[in-house]
């Protein structure tokens, strides 16, 4: 009495369970189920309740396709009935359904005769499982083919993942990624202690790097190896108490970074250099060419007895000559500054055509010897523009004195000014065409509008050739505006040299300390000079 209410109650629980359970007899009937079997075999409950064997169970759940396809269904029935006398303790396995579901099945012997089956569906597990599997085999695949060197190593401080960047970064042959796996981070830097340069003190060395690789505060920091190579570290604490170390061969990359360095301190070399050329151009070159404009001045003007006309010709030569020299050498001065980015533009808003104007006025007397008329055309004469005033005449004149010297004696040039959209003007010097043979075209990088006929070609060469250092300067003032420098012909043999420049812009050139002590200097020199010839002049003219 008490051993059925004791199965009763035993019955009660199990029928409660979400597990598939039920229960055959020694006689192989079906003596116990539950709701969760009733449902998982799709099997009537009035029929179960009718008590069939197993055998019927089977055909069943054939029928209901809750049982895996055999291609000898009575064999199998003889070997699932077999069971009843042959198991004598709890087997496993997995049943796989027709409709994609996994079950996993228990068959254990039932203590009052006959068999224990035990079902689960274990279907989204698997599928977890395969997933999980698929992911870390993706995971270790990424690692083990990264450059980056990899350690993972847990909270008891030995090695869970290593990939083969490690070995190769470190250049250690004699361990495998398998071997290094499970062991202790001070074994892995004892391993690496003949590849890293640790200095005099390796015990030390190690204990900070435990103490650094252990504290969970990120960092990053280069470690030097014995053979040269610098590695690049990063250590990372995981969520998961773990810690994750990387290492990057940055021994390349050091030494492009020196190379820029070395090629930054050469530049820095480079421009003492062109400043002390500068420095040397102003007085190896400048004060003698005053002294020979002084002399020659003092002669022209008899001080020292009368000429005759032809002395007093060859004296004007001299003078002419060296004036050009002068500015030549002032022109190239003005370039190299230009070039160093020592020139820093003065800033001011002044009327296009008052510059224009002041520059023609400095060139008149040569225009007047050669008898060339400076004929002007404003398109709008009050046209303002936002730049260097200084630096707008200089290049304005050297153009000029292009121009004059490029011209036929009693030749035109033209100057006038076109309004280049809202924001921009353009200035354009026109001569007359003088054939001149050379061979050396277009050094400075001009642009050109259309192809040339060869007498044309030969004038422009004349421009651009004859004054290369004034046109260089010219170009290197008018880019600094923000403009460009271009020259063009016509069908008439005439030349153009076209200046385009916006109205306003900025000075974007830093000043240069250092230069502008330069040319102070160079000022005050200069002005010596001056005084010493004034001096001499009055001396030669008192006495």
């Amino acid at each position: 009495m008490n051993l059925d209410r004791v199965i009763k109650a035993n019955y009660d629980v199990l029928d409660n369970l979400s597990t598939a359970i039920a229960i055959f007899g020694d006689n192989t009937r079906l003596i116990f189920f539950n709701s969760a079997y009733q449902k998982l075999m799709k099997l009537e409950t009035v029929w179960l309740h009718a008590k069939p064997t197993y055998a019927e169970v089977l055909d069943e759940c054939r029928n209901n396709r809750q049982m895996a396809e055999y291609a000898d269904f009575q064999a199998f029935k003889k070997t699932e009935l077999a069971m009843f006398t042959s198991v004598t303790s709890p087997v496993q396995e997995l049943i796989h359904l027709p409709n994609g579901k996994t079950l996993r099945r228990l068959t254990a012997p039932y203590p009052l005769g006959g068999l224990l089956f035990v079902f689960e569906d274990v279907t989204d597990s698997l599928a977890l499982q395969r997933k999980n599997n698929t992911l870390l085999a993706v995971q270790k695949e990424t690692i083990d083919h990264l450059q980056e060197g990899i350690v993972v190593y847990g909270s008891n401080n030995r090695v869970k993942i290593f990939n083969n960047s490690v070995l190769k970064i470190w250049n250690v042959e004699d361990k495998t990624v398998d071997e290094i796996k499970g062991m202790h981070i001070s074994d892995l830097l004892e391993h690496l202690r003949e590849k890293i340069d640790y200095g005099e003190n390796w015990q030390e060395f190690k204990e900070n790097a435990i103490s650094s690789l252990t504290d969970r505060t990120p960092k990053t920091g280069r470690l030097m190896s014995k053979d040269d190579s610098v590695v690049l570290f990063s250590y990372i604490p995981l969520p998961d108490g773990a810690h994750m170390l990387s290492f990057i061969d940055i021994t390349d990359t050091c030494t492009v970074e020196k190379a820029m360095m070395e090629k930054n301190i050469a530049l820095k070399e480079a421009h003492k250099l062109r400043y002390e050329f500068v420095s040397g151009i102003s007085t190896e070159l400048k004060e003698p060419i005053n002294c020979l404009m002084g002399f020659t001045e003092l002669l022209s003007r008899e001080y020292y007895g009368a000429l005759k006309q032809k002395q007093k010709e060859y004296c004007q030569y001299i003078l002419d000559s060296s004036n050009q020299l002068h500015q030549l050498i002032n022109n190239l001065l003005e370039m190299v500054l230009v070039d160093i980015g020592s020139t820093n533009l003065e800033m001011s808003t002044f009327v296009v055509k008052d510059v224009i104007n002041e520059a023609i006025s400095i060139v008149e007397k040569r225009a007047h010897d050669k008898n060339v008329t400076i004929e002007t055309l404003f398109e709008n004469p009050n046209m303002k523009m936002n730049g260097d005033r200084k630096r707008v005449k200089q290049f304005l004149f050297n153009i000029l004195i292009n121009a004059i010297q490029a011209s036929p004696v009693d030749g035109k040039i033209e100057v006038r000014t076109i309004v280049d959209g809202e924001n921009g003007v353009k200035i354009i010097v026109k001569d007359q065409r003088i054939e001149h043979e050379n061979t050396n075209a277009y050094k400075i990088g001009l642009k050109r509008r259309h192809p040339l006929n060869a007498p044309v070609r030969a004038h422009i060469r004349k421009i651009l050739e004859s004054k290369g250092a004034s046109m260089l300067l010219v170009r290197s003032l008018i880019e600094q505006h923000g403009g460009t420098l271009s020259v063009n012909s016509d069908t008439e043999g005439g030349s153009y040299v076209i200046c385009s420049l916006p109205t306003k812009c900025d000075d974007s050139i830093a000043p240069d300390k250092l230069l502008y002590e330069y040319k102070n200097e160079e000022n005050k020199q200069e002005t010596e000079l001056q005084k010493e010839l004034n001096e001499e002049l009055k001396t030669a003219v008192n006495g």
